[in-house]
């Protein structure tokens, strides 16, 4: 209650030192000709009375306020201000109303918690933006200012409402980070956009900056042109400088928004030749851990020119293969009865998966089969692989069935003659051997 009340009696100090304040520009010369400047750049429109102001201007005549003055004020300008004072105050109960009203609005399909989140963040920003408002209508009817008071106090409202704009920006900015880690960090745990989150954040705060410092030197007629070409010419510079690492940068935000493969997941990049556990996605590298434990940092950039494979995401079994060859005259259905039941008794193979025993060609010296089973991580296809060859080698053999291999058949065609002289050549080599037996 105390800091409801202290809140208004502010409110009411502020406006009422800005309204008195507007007396004192008339007799601080000094200080506006020093600002004439600036306030030139921009000038303000001249009040004109109205219906109010005429009533009040009877009612001083009526009363003789008129003839009173203080402070440099006659009466009826002293009337005039305390109607400003009362208009800017009713303002902002209305504009209290109106804002939590739009508020609700807008946002009725956030949940409670996050509703008053935002309205705790923008809902005093955008009170004032309104009262603001007010305040620039309720010093126009102040028919004693000069010119160069209102231009001057047209400015400094105008910067006013600027400042609040680009508040109101930045809040909602904060707004929309929380509510993602909120949504997507708490409850799903999902934290692989941060580094987009945060790079956005930062660029749109500069960009609110550099938009809300331009409209204030372009308000008091400052010339921009020169600015502008610099940030042009800089930020040329920069891209053309920083040309791999955007691209490093613009493909990091694909891979994280599309999401190909997620930390953990078990890839093979084309450009390494090799496979890994993916350690890390970042904005400019992605970090993969190959299984022979050395750790590879790969450009962002190379990652999206390259076909990747996951074997992880979005089904992490995977069928293996292998081929077998088996003599000619072996059953095909008794081989494969055999090898699909020694397979589903191997640590590792899937039991829920069947194994699958093809014929694939019969061979210049042997019937090929096609085996394949189903394992449940990639990371240990070497080491099932192993046993499953194993097991089918001694299934086989216990079987009494025998691992093909390849035959040849030379034939030799010769002459009479060189067949004469080999068959006499072999009865010599037999007659000598028979000669050293004792």
């Amino acid at each position: 209650m105390l800091n409801h009340i202290f809140s208004k009696v502010s409110l009411f100090l502020i406006v009422a030192f800005s309204l008195v304040a507007c007396t004192t520009i008339e007799t601080a010369s000094g200080v506006v000709d020093t600002l004439s400047d600036i306030t030139t750049a921009t000038p303000a429109p001249t009040a004109t009375p109205g219906p109010i102001d005429q009533a009040v201007s009877d009612v001083a005549d009526t009363t003789g306020l008129n003839r009173v003055s203080f402070l440099y004020l006659s009466g009826e300008d002293w009337i005039n201000l305390s109607l400003s004072l009362v208009f800017v105050l009713l303002a902002y109960f209305l504009a209290k109303l109106v804002v939590r009203f739009a508020i609700n609005i807008f946002t009725r399909h956030l949940n409670s918690e996050h509703k008053n989140v935002l309205i705790a963040a923008i809902g005093a920003p955008f009170t004032w933006f309104l009262v603001i408002f007010a305040l620039q209508f309720s010093t126009l009817r102040l028919v004693f200012l000069s010119s160069r008071a209102q231009t001057l106090l047209s400015n400094l409202y105008f910067l006013l409402n600027v400042l609040l704009i680009s508040y109101i920006a930045w809040k909602l900015i904060d707004f929309a980070e929380y509510w993602y880690r909120k949504e997507f960090v708490e409850i799903e745990g999902r934290t692989e956009l941060d580094p987009i989150i945060i790079m956005f954040r930062r660029v749109a705060l500069i960009f609110i900056a550099l938009i809300a410092f331009s409209i204030s030197l372009s308000r008091l007629g400052l010339n921009t042109n020169a600015l502008t070409i610099t940030l042009g010419i800089l930020g040329i510079a920069l891209t053309l400088a920083a040309q791999d690492t955007l691209a490093d940068a613009i493909s990091g935000f694909l891979i994280l928004a599309d999401r190909p493969f997620r930390v953990g997941d078990a890839v093979e990049v084309e450009a390494i030749a090799d496979w890994g556990v993916v350690k890390d996605i970042g904005l400019r590298t992605t970090r993969i851990l190959t299984y022979d434990n050395r750790e590879v940092i790969v450009p962002n950039s190379i990652i999206g020119k390259n076909l990747v494979i996951n074997y992880t995401y979005p089904d992490p079994n995977y069928r293996v293969e292998t081929r077998v060859r088996i003599p000619y005259n072996t059953n095909i259905k008794t081989a494969r009865q055999i090898l699909t039941s020694a397979i589903h008794k191997v640590e590792g193979v899937l039991p829920n998966k069947s194994a699958e025993v093809l014929c694939h060609e019969i061979g210049e010296s042997a019937i090929i089969l096609r085996v394949w089973w189903w394992i449940g991580n990639y990371d240990d296809v070497a080491f099932i692989r192993d046993r499953v060859i194993e097991t089918i080698r001694d299934a086989l053999l216990e079987n009494k069935i025998g691992l093909a291999y390849p035959v040849h058949n030379l034939n030799l065609r010769m002459e009479s003659d060189m067949n004469y002289h080999l068959s006499h050549t072999l009865q010599e080599a037999k007659g000598k051997s028979g000669e050293k037996q004792p």
